[in-house]
């Protein structure tokens, strides 16, 4: 929410398509600055960003004010803009949110006259007419969180406007008018407040936890996003003297269950439990199997499959610190629980940072831990549903000291592979591996073998479309990490996607990215001044069309990626090639935008630039 500082990295530009070059022959970026000139001492800050279906850019900028953020609305070509803040009471903008449909804006702005922090919503498109969402204001500080609906219909804001730190609900329509705000939250009892709240996916309710009966004693609530605060429902089932729920609020896809967990029967022992989203408590049911004396269902792992069937938590139910994983359809009972894990030899369990990942078909798991051998990581695979005896591991035995699943690992967003880091080749030398979702572990196949001098990988991103994985390491020179692609599969040549740099042993890649539409990657690096970044693309198939964005710009530049358009061929970026250290916003794109922008149809998009 703050302006970037003068050292952040150089502007990012998307470059004209069509021109193949072969490696690395380079050509002009088109850059678009979005809003005016600026002046010296005027930035827009790297919370700008674009609206979802790609047509504005949301500016938060100090254009009339040094240090004073407003909102902006400027159109992607650059076209026109205008002040989406100017007209509300005189305040600084804070924060804001777009609505998924593209309309709106609503943003939290802190009143100059009295520090109190209101929330507003606005048209994008105009006029800038502004209508205050947030309730009346008596005392307190004002908005602490908020929270569009997914439908783009309503707003739900978190705060304390009656009493000071006594944080309530409130829900209004996004476009207003002022003065339309309804409680959700009932009054609660003498110092007790809501801690957390979450719509759910269908935008009809919202479930939130508070200490609204007993202080300090958690329980969880659901009222329709429309309210009144009367018809909100207590969800978890009768506490315990002495106990409370956690804070922790699970939804289903499908905006069914809820998915609670609390020491409801004894202080010291948390359990899982799911109810209908709308109630009654009494309907709630216990998901856990009995748990050992000393054990408990972690809070920190709990996971609702994204098709809403299953649930998948994690504890040490039937030896205490033996942590492992469970999973039971969201509408069963404690009787239908499955362990996913194999049973872990003497000492070994699964890991508490990062101990599963679930398809993104809700089909499978990959866990991780030292279920094998006692302190050597390994990654095994296991249907939703289980049982355990169906859990196979993913990858070949490592040398001795190897270990698997270092620093990350992930499952393609078609479900087929599963790509991790690990030193399975050589101890301490970090690789990247990928494994098909049913193949023998010896068919893992090593992304990054066969370099030239083989160190580490630092880090990988999939691409969207599941083809290839880019992945950043010094495998050319110590401590130098440069850029890499292979295909998922193995199948294929490797591609070296920085070798631009290979003329200068010391430059180096900093940030980086995948563009929306799994064509390019866009890059940061410093072949020719070690203290000041340039910027790239590159396609991440072949290795080809190569293009410097930032040459050109002058030699004090410095800048900041912020993203790729929701197409995939714009990037959104800030660069102070104008005026030192004074940031503006600006995109390249290599479409053309043209008719049917607004309804999302890009038929009539041209991919030249005049």
């Amino acid at each position: 929410m703050r302006p970037i500082a003068p050292s952040a990295v150089l502007c990012l530009t998307l470059a004209i398509a069509g021109a193949l070059a072969p490696a690395p022959a380079r050509s002009e970026a088109v850059n678009t600055r979005l809003g005016g000139p600026g002046s010296p001492t005027t930035d827009a800050t790297d919370d700008s960003r674009l609206t979802p279906d790609g047509e504005w850019a949301i500016v938060l900028w100090d254009l009339q004010t040094d240090g004073l953020y407003e909102l902006y609305a400027i159109r992607r070509d650059g076209s026109e803009g205008h002040s989406l803040s100017a007209a509300a009471p005189a305040a600084e903008v804070v924060s804001f949110l777009i609505s998924a449909d593209s309309r709106y804006v609503v943003y939290e702005a802190e009143l100059l006259s009295n520090g109190v922090r209101e929330l507003r919503s606005v048209p994008i498109a105009g006029p800038a007419v502004t209508a205050r969402l947030s309730p009346d204001w008596t005392d307190g500080d004002g908005v602490v969180d908020y929270a569009i609906s997914p439908d783009s219909s309503r707003v739900v804001t978190y705060g304390d406007f009656e009493v000071p730190g006594i944080n309530e609900l409130s829900s209004a329509p996004i476009a207003g008018p002022t003065g339309s705000s309804i409680h959700l939250s009932p009054a609660p009892v003498a110092n007790g407040e809501v801690v957390e709240f979450q719509i759910s996916p269908d935008s009809t309710r919202v479930v939130f936890a508070g200490d609204l009966t007993q202080v300090d004693r958690l329980e969880y609530w659901t009222v329709p996003i429309a309210g009144p605060s009367a018809s909100a429902v207590r969800l978890t089932t009768s506490i315990a003297a002495g106990t409370t729920t956690s804070s922790s609020i699970h939804i289903s896809s499908d905006s069914a269950r809820v998915v609670y967990t609390g020491t409801f029967s004894t202080a010291s022992q948390t359990e899982l439990w799911s109810v209908p989203i709308a109630g009654p408590a009494s309907s709630s049911r216990k998901l856990n199997p009995s748990v050992v004396a000393g054990g408990d269902v972690h809070t920190n792992h709990l996971e609702i499959t994204s098709d809403g069937a299953y649930v998948v938590f994690f504890g040490d139910l039937r030896v205490d610190e033996r942590r492992e994983i469970w999973s039971v359809p969201i509408d069963g009972s404690f009787g239908d629980a499955v362990r996913l894990n194999p049973t872990p030899v003497a000492g070994g369990t699964l890991h508490n940072a990062d101990p599963f990942v679930i398809s993104p078909d809700s089909t499978w798991l990959v866990m991780h831990g030292d279920l094998e051998t006692d302190g050597a990581s390994e990654l095994w695979r296991v249907p939703i549903a289980g049982p355990a005896a169906s859990a196979v591991k993913v990858h070949p035995d490592p040398v001795a000291g190897g270990d698997v699943g270092i620093g990350d690992y992930e499952i393609s967003p078609d479900s087929e592979f599963v790509v991790f880091l690990g030193d399975l080749v050589t101890d301490d030398k970090i690789e990247l591996w990928s494994a098909a979702r049913d193949a023998a572990p010896e068919t893992a196949e090593n992304l990054s073998a066969g370099l030239i001098t083989p160190d580490d990988v630092l880090d990988f991103q999939i691409a969207p479309d599941s083809s290839r994985a880019v992945f950043r390491g010094d495998l050319v020179f110590a401590d130098k990490h440069w850029l890499f692609s292979h295909a998922l599969d193995g199948s294929g040549s490797r591609q070296f996607l920085t070798d631009e740099l290979f003329s200068n042993p010391d430059a180096d890649v900093d940030d980086w990215t995948i563009t929306a539409d799994s064509r390019d990657v866009l890059y940061e690096a410093n072949p020719d001044d070690p203290d000041r970044n340039e910027l790239f693309r590159r396609r991440i198939a072949d290795g080809e069309d190569f293009q410097h964005l930032s040459d050109g710009d002058p030699a004090w530049s410095d800048g900041e990626l912020l993203g790729s358009s929701p197409e995939g061929r714009g990037a959104l970026f800030l660069s102070d090639t104008q005026f030192d250290s004074a940031f503006l916003l600006w995109i390249a794109d290599d479409w053309i935008l043209s008719a049917n922008f607004e309804e999302g149809n890009f038929t009539e998009w041209s991919s030249s630039v005049p």
